[in-house]
């Protein structure tokens, strides 16, 4: 088999043996077995639902968990639940929930107005709102013109952002 797969490579052109050799390949990835037999997409999949429920800091979905409990609970104290928007907020960003962040730290960074909360702490607020409002834009802005001149650096014409809204709202 592989004699003929060279064969229409070297003779009958490039993009067709490329093809062939897709469709010829295609059964084996769609099994996805490693060396010793073992199904690697179950095993990934298993993988990243651990990872999910851990305490990971980038990808543990633990800790927003614990945030959202903590917030639900019997609350009277509206800084102490500001602080908790605004610490579950960022978890959330990470997680890349980014509406539900801006929800949240939005809220959060209102009461921090009002009630004239520590400075370092409206900055924070503010830093990681802009941070939400930078990745919805960046969301926004690569779906609705989906081209390579969207993600690249340096900054194309055709890279600027068309959807300004969360950009703005960014500064």
């Amino acid at each position: 088999m592989l004699r003929e797969l060279a064969g229409v490579f070297c003779g009958e052109g490039a993009l067709r043996g490329v093809l062939i050799l897709a469709l010829a390949l295609a059964p084996a990835a769609a099994r996805a077995e490693g060396p010793s037999g073992v199904d690697l997409g179950a095993e990934f999949r298993e993988i990243c639902r651990s990872i999910k429920q851990s305490s990971d800091p980038f990808y543990g979905q633990r800790r927003a968990e614990e945030l959202r409990r903590r917030l639900a609970g019997p609350n009277e104290d509206p800084v102490e639940a500001a602080e908790l928007r605004a610490l579950l907020g960022r978890e959330l960003l990470k997680l890349d929930r980014v509406e539900e962040a801006i929800e949240l730290l939005t809220r959060a960074l209102e009461t921090a107005r009002q009630r004239a909360m520590n400075p370092g702490l409206l900055l924070d607020m503010k830093v990681h709102l802009g941070l939400a409002h930078l990745q919805a834009a960046e969301d926004q802005n690569c779906i609705a013109q989906h081209t390579a001149a969207s993600c690249l650096l340096p900054f194309t014409p055709e890279g600027i952002h068309r959807l300004r809204d969360h950009t703005r709202k960014a500064g």
